[in-house]
């Protein structure tokens, strides 16, 4: 038991570590790239067109495109808050989010940070190791998240 805990013990204190400092940063780092193309809209327009992958050259490119393109739903409720001095504001509470993104049907499960799954169709490629039509883009629901005081009342669903 000790031996086995000397040699356990750091490999589980550095995966502590990253997923309680790193993870977060990482998961919030992706979700900027990848919603890229909605923050550069001015802040009170809506697109929720399909991506321009319609007029692009290559598959990288149309990837490329929709890599930046993802939408973040979000099921919301306002929340009325009350002041000490009796004054009312109104903050929003979000209940659920869901990713949706185009993504190449090649049978990969997406990272979080887009440079990742670059590098890994460009290993694919190499390997020639291809499943299923890469060059095809389907919608890609991923990322759901939904509050625990919501859970269990079949949102996700």
């Amino acid at each position: 038991q000790g031996l086995e805990r000397l040699i356990l013990t750091p490999p589980v204190g550095i995966w502590n570590t990253y997923s309680d400092y790193v993870a977060l940063t990482e998961i919030l780092s992706g979700l900027r790239k990848r919603t890229r193309r909605q923050r550069m809209l001015p802040v009170q327009t809506v697109d929720v067109s399909r991506p321009p992958v319609d007029e692009c050259s290559t598959t990288e490119e149309c990837i490329a495109i929709a890599m930046e393109s993802s939408l973040v739903l979000v099921l919301a409720r306002e929340k009325v808050k009350k002041a000490k001095n009796g004054e009312e504001s109104i903050e929003v509470d979000a209940i659920a989010t869901v990713e949706l993104q185009l993504q190449p049907t090649d049978g990969k499960i997406p990272f979080t940070q887009p440079w990742l799954d670059t590098l890994e169709r460009r290993i694919a490629k190499f390997l020639e190791i291809q499943s299923g039509n890469g060059r095809q883009l389907q919608p890609y629901l991923s990322n759901l998240c939904v509050a625990p005081s919501a859970r269990g009342k079949g949102l996700g669903r």
